[in-house]
């Protein structure tokens, strides 16, 4: 027994909504690293500093301490915590 086809019960892309509220600027890829020092200051004006939070083993991969070079490198002070406990819940960050 054949009948009508079923409808498809997805609304198709043009009848979704996403909502994507975002407060903090993102940018990633080829140059992300070399570029932060103009954003830092765009943020922080003339005299702007960083504090940059990560986790042992983002520390341990020498990502933070290329970010720390190419931010002092350009005359920004730097401040560093990396005992960050990985993808942490909400107890920890309170």
């Amino acid at each position: 027994m054949t009948g009508p086809p079923l409808a498809d019960p997805t609304p198709s892309l043009a009848e979704r909504t996403l909502e994507l509220v975002l407060r903090d600027r993102v940018r990633f890829g080829r140059g992300a690293i070399a570029a932060l020092p103009a954003l830092v200051r765009e943020v922080g004006g003339a005299h702007a500093r960083a504090f940059i939070v990560s986790d042992p083993g983002v520390l341990a991969s020498g990502v933070t301490a290329r970010v720390t070079d190419v931010l002092r490198g350009a005359g920004i002070e730097v401040g560093r915590f990396g005992e960050v406990e990985p993808n942490p819940d909400m107890t920890v960050v309170e």
